[in-house]
């Protein structure tokens, strides 16, 4: 629905709003109504908006258990960053939206890696642009430390997706849109 009422445009996964940060979850709140969805059962407290981006939004929720595709939902504090059309994404039956997550620290100051999180029995839940979604295998592979803004967080397991994965097979995040 935000898509359509946005001119077939994916929202930002964050961005500015003021003296805030809004996300993803922040924009697409009037069309869910309940923050529960932003909960996986099995970790309900994966992580929190404030140590993930600082400075929340008010109605933000204040958990999430659920990492994004950043080629889908691009980061707004990036310069020239505009949102994806769903014209750009042609395989949406193929390409991750999201998925159960977290965020490590990525290979700068500030960049940040959406690792897949094997929850459930050696597999993640992904939810595909198309509006499907589906179980995925993944292996547990090393270890890495969460980010948040305030320093490095609590130690994860960073896992990597298996064949059943798709265009994201073999990666540790659903990243990229298949062409």
């Amino acid at each position: 629905m935000y898509v359509q009422d946005y001119d077939e445009t994916m929202p930002f996964s964050a961005y500015m709003s003021g003296s805030c940060v809004a996300t993803y979850y922040w924009a697409v709140a009037p069309y869910v109504k309940n923050d529960q969805v932003t909960l996986c059962p099995s970790e309900p407290l994966a992580m929190q908006l404030q140590a993930l981006v600082g400075a929340p939004c008010a109605n933000t929720p204040a958990y999430t258990s659920y990492s994004v595709n950043s080629a889908v939902m691009q980061n707004g504090f990036f310069p020239g960053a505009t949102g994806v059309s769903l014209a750009a994404i042609n395989r949406s039956a193929e390409t991750a939206m999201s998925y159960d997550g977290n965020v490590i620290p990525g290979a700068f100051p500030g960049a940040q890696v959406q690792i897949v999180q094997a929850r459930h029995n050696s597999t993640f839940n992904t939810n595909f642009v198309d509006g499907h979604a589906k179980a995925i295998q993944a292996t547990k592979t090393t270890k890495a430390n969460q980010f948040t803004v305030f320093g490095p967080g609590r130690s994860l397991d960073v896992y990597k997706i298996g064949f059943n994965g798709g265009f994201y097979a073999g990666l540790t995040e659903c990243n990229g849109i298949p062409q």
